[in-house]
């Protein structure tokens, strides 16, 4: 089954997200999610404003995660994040942290692009880790397909 996607832009992002889900903008960012639609399981993604970094481009994921997910967890705690490449060679650094609140669990997967010493976060959110990949498992090929609006320049 095909679902209909349009493409959003925001800060060096183009993704397409399905074009049933909401979208609200904050001031720093935008959220995406599938909330509206009945019986789907949560899923969103928050793309955040672009921010130059100073220094190493590692140090971008400790940068992120202390702004956006640490507030949401209530932990200090920071995961060694992968590095990996999206399809147009753009270094993205990735980490998770799964939160089994049996009231309220969630997974939260942060993302961070780093292109021309400009760093571009977006933070998935769902119910655990099991239901990212039994559900949401293709977010993680489209976020590696992204396409960014300046070009990278490898070294």
């Amino acid at each position: 089954m095909q679902v209909s996607a349009q493409e959003r832009t925001w800060g060096n992002f183009q993704i397409n997200v399905p074009d049933t889900w909401s979208m609200t903008q904050t001031k720093g960012s935008i959220l995406l999610s599938n909330y509206n639609l009945k019986e789907a399981e949560p899923f969103s993604i928050t793309l955040f404003d672009a921010s130059a970094i100073e220094g190493k481009s590692d140090s971008a994921f400790l940068l992120a995660w202390n702004n956006y997910v640490s507030p949401l967890t209530g932990t200090p705690e920071i995961p060694r994040p992968r590095r990996l490449f999206t399809d147009e060679g753009v270094p993205v650094f990735q980490g998770f942290k799964e939160v089994k609140d049996l009231t309220n669990p969630h997974y939260y997967q942060l993302n961070v692009y780093v292109v021309n010493n400009v760093l571009q976060a977006c933070l998935l959110q769902t119910t655990t880790l099991k239901n990212f990949r039994l559900v949401q498992a293709e977010w993680q090929d489209r976020l590696l397909g992204i396409k960014m609006i300046e070009a990278y320049k490898r070294k």
